[in-house]
């Protein structure tokens, strides 16, 4: 039976610890083609899990979600980031909730530029593929000898089975953060992240609870 406004997609081949965001990738690409909003209307693209509950009417969350054309991340504190070390300085992948909310540029964003890494048949002992996160050319003086670096290279206070799921989806559509001339990001369309104390201590974004 057909419930009015859901598309049922094609079932995507998912691997482990990318699986999420395959899916959500996957999810991302058929969204973008529906074209349901009419012109020049804030679109949003939401990802919530299997068991998620409405505890407010659609209208309110909507009404919320439209207020603006931000990307919602709910980023952990500094602490928890995965980092290496270029040239001397900290490179950064943001650690978050992997419920994030989505506007239309950065949705594109991550179907054109994800790289379905586990297609390669990449894998490291431990069963996490293994890709490279894409460097900005503006983050290094000798951009084409640090245009990529291994995901592994990047290390984590916090053990965790798949990390990915956590980072991947910032990664791939902003790159990881540079602290060469600045501890303090103005990302377009998400906003202000930092990484100076007291902000980096605690969760910042958009942390929201509909």
């Amino acid at each position: 039976k057909k419930v009015p406004g859901v598309v049922l997609v094609p079932t995507v081949h998912s691997t482990p610890c990318l699986g999420f965001v395959s899916a959500a990738v996957h999810l991302s690409k058929i969204a973008l083609l529906q074209r349901t909003a009419p012109p020049g209307a804030i679109e949003k693209f939401v990802f919530i899990s299997d068991s998620t509950l409405p505890i407010k009417p659609f209208s309110i969350v909507y009404k919320e979600l439209a207020q603006d054309d931000l990307s919602d991340f709910c980023i952990y504190p500094k602490w928890e980031w995965a980092n290496f070390t270029v040239d001397g300085r900290q490179i950064y992948l943001p650690k978050h909730h992997r419920w994030v909310t989505l506007n239309r540029a950065h949705a594109f964003e991550l179907v054109t530029a994800w790289e379905q890494v586990a297609a390669k048949g990449s894998w490291s002992n431990d069963d996490v593929p293994q890709w490279n996160v894409s460097l900005r050319p503006s983050n290094s003086s000798n951009a084409s000898l640090l245009q990529n670096v291994s995901w592994h290279s990047f290390t984590r206070k916090m053990q965790q089975r798949c990390p990915e799921d956590d980072e991947l989806i910032f990664a791939t559509i902003f790159g990881p953060l540079d602290e060469n001339t600045t501890s303090e990001w103005d990302i377009p369309g998400l906003g202000e992240v930092s990484g100076l104390s007291p902000a980096s201590d605690d969760s910042q974004g958009r942390c929201r609870t509909l």
